[in-house]
């Protein structure tokens, strides 16, 4: 905004007081970075998503299930979708806020959104943010990163390494929102993004309420189960080779459940045909959570898979009450002390 504002100030003469009555600095991301919908109608966009499936691979049935024309279009109506840049560690990195449109002046408590994947693949896109539709429509704000190396943003991604400071230096962000409660953020964190979750909750205790789905928590046990795995780990992660068992066990919050900031609830989302998490280190972390008397509320789906997209509906509703309860009203876990940010 400065750069812009002192660029026009040495070519024109101009009423300064004018031009930021007009442009307000808080509004330069929005006229910068709002982007609308990429799809005109509902068909389009499933058309789209066949073509990119090749049809065989795209369930029509479920996905009309799990995403109706009618929330399509409130979708549009109701929720502005915008791209942010920010710094992070001197990097570049790329970001994503959704927010119900109609704020009447109310801050609204913020979840930041931890994806999975890594680099390209399972980008945060239109798709994506759409998933949430109904949590922001229940009173929130989302926030989400790219993550360093992914996508448009600069840097490596190191699954789980320095990239963790992405999230963290979300809250910055928040705190600058004008129509977002800082004091109120909440975290969302599915496979990779569970275990950017676990590690981000050893580094802030700024989170009220996390959840965490289907998120690897023994690397070391996953390399064996899937060696594929391991060849990730090799090509993204800083001197691998020298640092194996360091760097395995640092993304894996089965080796240190006591770091955990004891007062952030967590919800456990497991499915018991997960291919991609070994369920039983899921279960083998509930049982250190308890262990260690950390407040956590464990729900495994049976037969459910990966994205435990058989339940959508289940889990949605089960995320929306608990940040509803432990974010949005501000309910402390029983017996908890009050956070102090």
């Amino acid at each position: 905004m400065e750069q812009w504002h002192n660029i026009c100030k040495s070519r024109y003469t101009f009423d300064e007081e004018e031009f930021k009555r007009k442009f307000p600095p808080e509004d330069f991301n929005k006229y910068k970075n709002d982007i609308n919908c990429p799809f005109e109608t509902y068909e389009q966009w499933l058309q789209v998503l066949k073509k990119r499936f090749n049809n065989s691979q795209f369930n029509e049935i479920l996905f009309r299930k799990n995403y109706p024309p009618e929330d399509f279009e409130r979708f549009k109506n109701e929720i502005e979708f915008i791209k942010i840049r920010y710094m992070s560690d001197g990097l570049k990195v790329a970001g994503f806020i959704l927010k119900p449109k109609s704020l009447d002046d109310k801050k609204l408590p913020t979840i930041i959104y931890n994806r999975g994947g890594n680099q390209d693949i399972e980008l945060i896109d239109f798709e994506k943010l759409y998933s949430f539709f109904n949590l922001v429509l229940e009173g929130y704000i989302l926030v989400a990163s790219q993550y360093r190396g992914c996508g448009s943003s600069e840097g490596q991604d190191e699954i789980g390494g320095s990239d963790v400071n992405d999230v963290i230096n979300l809250i910055p962000i928040i705190e600058s929102l004008p129509y977002a409660d800082a004091t109120r953020i909440g975290m969302y964190g599915w496979s990779r993004g569970g275990v950017m979750t676990y590690i981000a909750l050893t580094k802030t205790d700024r989170i009220s309420a996390a959840v965490i789905g289907a998120g690897p928590t023994d690397f070391l046990n996953a390399i064996i189960k899937r060696p594929d795995t391991e060849k990730l780990f090799s090509k993204l992660v800083p001197d691998y080779w020298k640092n194996k068992e360091v760097a395995l066990k640092s993304r894996s919050a089965l080796y240190w459940p006591e770091k955990l900031h004891k007062r952030t609830p967590i919800l456990l989302l497991q499915g018991g045909s997960d291919w991609r998490t070994d369920p039983m280190d899921v279960l083998k972390m509930a049982e250190l959570l308890y262990e260690t008397k950390h407040p956590f509320r464990f729900v495994f789906f049976e037969g459910g898979d990966h994205g435990l997209n058989q339940y959508k509906k289940e889990v949605d509703d089960m995320v929306i009450h608990w940040f509803k309860r432990y974010l949005r009203d501000n309910n402390l876990w029983p017996n908890s002390k009050p956070i102090v940010n």
